[in-house]
């Protein structure tokens, strides 16, 4: 009966041996493999907000452009009419000089 309590007593022994070895080697590596998986959380979450931000500003960089190209067709409008009136009002006479017409600027 000792020879079946210590064959017993060594596999207990080896088991906690292993147990004890492989939290040593892998423990630590595991804790380090939490930290990282923690770090690249907070890393995604901070591109997501960055790619929200960068949605925004492209939306608003398209608004801006769309008001833009607006503005400038409203300027070429109102610089057609300028000179459409500045016609209109001058003398139409032989050899009455004409002034030039005078633009808004660009």
């Amino acid at each position: 009966m000792s020879r079946w309590l210590a064959a017993l007593l060594a596999v207990v022994f080896a088991a906690a041996a292993g147990v004890g070895g492989g939290y040593f080697l892998w423990g630590r590596h595991a804790e380090r493999l939490r930290q990282a998986e923690t770090r690249l959380r907070g890393v995604e979450s901070e591109v997501a907000t960055l790619q929200a931000a960068k949605r925004d500003l492209e939306g608003r960089v398209q608004q801006l452009t769309k008001e833009e190209e607006r503005l400038a067709a409203e300027n070429e409008l109102l610089r057609r009419d300028q000179t459409t009136q500045q016609l209109q009002s001058e003398p139409a006479g032989p050899g009455t000089p004409r002034p030039s017409p005078t633009l808004p600027p660009k």
